[in-house]
């Protein structure tokens, strides 16, 4: 929509046609997964999440059901908003922890629902990659020699247990395999053994700090912080601020990601290192970054601001202040 939220009617409209059942997919419908940024890098606008989740249920059912997984990018949007997993519905969020909950980079965050991953489900395939840390190495399974008439397992293992057999050796008259093994039937399927010990624990203070703050205190401050930037900003000769309504449906509002097209006044680069040098940290939000709403809106390298709560109100004068020098004096490229 031109709000910049979700097509709801649409998606409803798809789901009717996709089905529950027949075709070549196993009884399951041509649409697999829907795919949905929470909060895009920018552009402003936070989806509704959980009114997607809740066409999903009505028009296809749950995977259970044969319905299409629910996959939530949750990149922008945890640790500036209160992000609820089960209200939205979703099957899967993945979230980093080094943007807005402020934790190392090289952190992050899944969720996985709990009834894709319980033992005897067959919704998910294995995880591409496998340590100790997704999966149980499984004792080898003794065979007995084939030229005793023994010709395979004495106990096939069954359950989550799986692997190869082959390229056994002699022992005590029994041939030995490599075992097999048996992928854990929760969300650490995915998780691998290797990682930076100090990062984690990094994740989990910045966690337990927002958690302290309050999502909910932190969603008003930095949604309040973001409206002020935006109207100071669209007062700046020069500047346009490039992010959509969000007045929509499908869209609850704006985010506190605040992008401006400044090439009016020297261009993001620029104007950046302008900033830069006034005490002011900005970002730069190339097209390539957002290549679809990129080209569809035609937007130039933008500039990014991202007010969190600790903004005071005297750091986004001194910001204003420093666009308006700019507008002045258009900084060189």
């Amino acid at each position: 929509p031109p709000g910049g939220g979700v097509a709801l009617p649409l998606l409803a409209r798809l789901l009717q046609r996709n089905g529950k059942s027949g075709g070549s997919l196993g009884g399951r419908g041509r649409i697999r997964a829907v795919c949905l940024t929470h909060v895009p890098s920018n552009g402003g606008v936070v989806a509704d999440a959980a009114a997607v989740g809740e066409v999903l249920r009505r028009y296809a059912g749950t995977p259970e059901e044969g319905g299409p997984l629910y996959l939530l990018d949750a990149c922008q949007s945890v640790g500036q908003l209160a992000v609820d997993v089960r209200a939205i519905g979703c099957d899967f969020a993945a979230a980093t922890g080094r943007k807005w909950l402020r934790a190392p980079r090289g952190t992050a965050l899944l969720y996985a629902r709990a009834a894709l991953t319980a033992a005897g489900s067959d919704l998910l395939a294995e995880p591409p990659i496998l340590d100790h840390a997704a999966a149980e190495w499984l004792p080898p399974v003794p065979r007995l020699p084939l030229g005793d008439g023994g010709g395979g397992a004495l106990n096939s293992g069954g359950g989550a247990a799986a692997g190869a057999e082959g390229m056994g050796s002699g022992l005590g008259g029994l041939a030995y395999g490599l075992g097999g093994y048996a992928v854990r039937n929760d969300a650490q399927r995915f998780q691998l053994w290797e990682g930076a010990v100090a990062g984690r624990l990094g994740l989990g203070a910045a966690a337990e700090y927002a958690l302290r703050l309050g999502l909910h205190n932190i969603e008003a401050s930095v949604r309040g912080r973001a409206a002020q930037l935006r109207e100071g900003a669209a007062g700046v000769k020069g500047v346009r601020v490039a992010d959509l309504s969000g007045q929509c449906e499908g869209a609850l509002g704006l985010s506190g990601i605040v992008a401006l097209d400044v090439e009016a006044i020297g261009g993001a680069a620029a104007v950046h290192a302008a900033l830069l040098r006034a005490g002011v940290v900005t970002g730069t939000s190339p097209p390539g970054s957002t290549a679809l709403d990129a080209a569809r809106r035609k937007l130039p390298t933008l500039l990014r601001l991202s007010a969190h709560y600790f903004v005071s109100d005297a750091e986004v004068d001194r910001l204003l202040g420093a666009l308006e020098a700019c507008a002045d004096h258009p900084p060189a490229t």
